[in-house]
């Protein structure tokens, strides 16, 4: 089939099994992997999605007609390719997911360098070999060889934290039917004072009863309602790659992403010893209370673009200890930089166990602010519509105000002495992505009322 230049994200390859992704398209993506990279050794892994297993075996019997060998890893989640690129000393990892999309979507992550993650330009490259012919030379068949890495996944995730610090609570999980319930199950064996109350942890492709999206408010309600039945101390909610978490409190209240984040800079800033002040990374949709805990435990902040292939190279780059994105993605340098949930989550059972209160009693601290759900704003041309916005506040005709800074990164950024919003264009879709959070309880709605007008007055749709 055609391959379709969209396919190509920044940061993976997805799209829709079979119309825009096929066996076929995944066997030429081998083979123009294996004339980029000349690998002499490559890890296929998947998820738990339908298409998974053709897709895989379309991949391996083209890095396997490439003539490179090939370790069959089975079903796996995204933090275990990561690690597999490293541990396993192969030149390229590959799980075949599309993360959290719905289930008529399948992709590809690559993994290269020991665990670093593709960036734009690489994909940029593959996507032109697509495109053009494939010169292969007549050459010995690779091989395939089933690798079991789920074992020494567990005793490097279990290096990482202390399960002795985990004290004895009811803890609600709900795995999304996502490969997050196939680690999940090994790391609660190795947890026996949890009291785990599992939601969904059968890996299901078809999704029977919600979409693996943790921040779709959807997804969190029925882990929020368990949790208030249950009277457990807390719950996690999983994407369907298992590299992002959400938690939800005792009282079923979501904690989001920049409060989690906000909540393990915390931790570690108090409970790990640094000589300096250690380096962590925090984007421009997040909440301000990140950066403002980050300074005030002893940190130094540093604002880093959305999208985890810029981060990873920025935390290498800066040798930050830390990062946090609203999405849920949680990284960490002895993770070899990369983003685990699962290694999020055990860091965040061990920061509720260093304090008696409640979890809502300890995050608190963090609800200073208000700040909206994440929208969606359809527009015509998203780079012109954001010109057009830049235009309209920086005139004195704009009912917001003279701004006092605006940012360029992700987007634009603009801040006010009482609110701050950031507009960013959308990847993948026709749309921007709208963010607002008011400094004062009680100015979030007047304000976003304010922002959603303008943008509705210069041709948004809401």
């Amino acid at each position: 089939m055609p391959v379709e230049r969209e396919i190509f994200r920044d940061n993976d390859i997805r799209g829709i099994y079979p119309e825009q992704l096929d066996e076929g398209v995944m066997y030429r993506l081998a083979l123009v992997l294996s004339e980029m990279y000349h690998p002499k050794l490559v890890s296929v892994g998947r998820d738990m999605r339908l298409s998974g297993p053709w897709l895989s075996r379309a991949l391996i019997d083209g890095f396997v007609r490439a003539g490179v060998k090939v370790f069959d890893l089975g079903m796996i989640t995204t933090p275990m390719n990561y690690f597999a690129a490293k541990e396993l000393k192969v030149d390229l990892a590959c799980i075949v997911s599309s993360s959290h999309n719905p289930k008529e979507y399948n992709g590809l992550i690559i993994a290269k360098d020991k665990g670093r993650a593709t960036e734009k330009s690489d994909l940029e490259q593959l996507a032109k070999g697509m495109m053009g012919e494939i010169h292969l030379k007549e050459k010995v068949k690779g091989k395939v060889v089933s690798k079991q890495i789920m074992n020494r996944w567990m005793d490097h995730v279990f290096s990482l934290v202390n399960p002795r610090a985990i004290r004895p609570m009811k803890v609600v999980f709900d795995a999304g039917n996502s490969v997050a319930g196939i680690e999940l199950v090994e790391a609660l064996n190795r947890l026996p004072q949890i009291k785990a109350v599992k939601m969904f942890f059968e890996p299901d492709g078809s999704f029977p009863n919600h979409l693996p999206n943790p921040l779709l408010s959807a997804t969190l309600k029925g882990l929020s309602k368990r949790v208030r039945e249950e009277k457990a101390d807390c719950g996690f909610s999983y994407d369907g790659d298992a590299d992002r978490v959400i938690m939800v409190d005792e009282k079923g209240r979501v904690v989001e992403g920049s409060l989690m984040t906000a909540y393990l800079a915390k931790y570690l800033l108090e409970h790990r010893k640094y000589t300096t002040r250690p380096k962590m990374l925090y984007t421009s949709v997040m909440s301000q209370i990140v950066p403002k805990k980050i300074s005030e435990y002893g940190g130094t902040p540093l604002l880093a673009p959305v999208g985890h292939s810029l981060i990873k190279a920025m935390m290498r780059k800066n040798r930050a200890i830390f990062a946090g994105e609203h999405s849920g993605h949680f990284y960490f340098k002895e993770n070899n930089y990369n983003d685990s949930a699962l290694v999020g989550t055990l860091i965040l059972l061990m920061a509720i166990s260093s304090d008696d209160r409640p979890v809502s009693k300890q995050v608190e601290e963090f609800r200073i602010y208000e700040k909206a759900e994440e929208m969606s704003v359809k527009v015509d041309d998203r780079d012109r519509f954001i010109e057009m916005v830049l235009q309209v506040i920086t005139s004195d005709q704009s009912s917001l105000g003279k701004p006092k800074q605006i940012r360029r990164t992700d987007g634009i950024t603009v801040e006010y002495g009482d609110f701050w919003f950031n507009l960013r264009p959308s990847g993948t879709e026709p749309v921007v992505r709208f963010n607002i959070e008011a400094y004062e309880v009680g100015k979030l709605e007047r304000r976003r009322g304010q922002v959603l007008s303008m943008l509705k007055k210069l041709g948004g749709h809401v």
